[in-house]
């Protein structure tokens, strides 16, 4: 039992960091000025922007991803003279599997401000709007 354990912990490592898990976007202001960064991490749906001197932190929601069923095999064998020994094991598990859909971020700055995004998500980028509490248009791209 403490063998499949381990396979379970193992699939979910490999699996874990064969995700992207996160991603970046860039903002780019409709009327000119300086673009921020950001970064979305799909753990916690934690987004983090920097706009000109602040910070925005926050999270985001997107409804495309699914769960995903892994099953791995695998056996080994010890030879010791005549002597052998072999042994199977199996392991299933799940992960996140990004897919394509619509999101939303929120975050705020440590004064308050606030920028709000809608986007478009697909294949591992995506295209959307963002609009901070002063009127301020910006065109979102995600990328990795």
């Amino acid at each position: 039992m403490k063998f499949r354990r381990m396979m379970v912990v193992l699939v979910f490592i490999v699996a874990a960091s064969m995700c992207s898990c996160s991603h970046k976007f860039t903002l780019f202001p409709r009327d000119g000025g300086e673009q921020g960064e950001g970064v979305a991490n799909e753990i916690g749906k934690k987004v983090t922007i920097t706009l000109g001197d602040k910070t925005y932190t926050g999270t985001y929601v997107y409804g495309g991803g699914s769960i995903g069923f892994v099953n791995s095999f695998g056996s080994a064998a010890a030879f010791s003279g005549t002597n052998t020994a072999t042994a199977f094991g199996t392991g299933f598990g799940t992960t996140y599997m990004p897919g394509s859909g619509n999101g939303r971020v929120l975050a705020f700055s440590e004064d308050g401000d606030a920028i709000r995004c809608e986007f478009l998500y697909q294949s591992g980028g995506g295209l959307g709007v963002c609009e901070d509490n002063k009127g301020k248009l910006y065109d979102l791209q995600i990328h990795n």
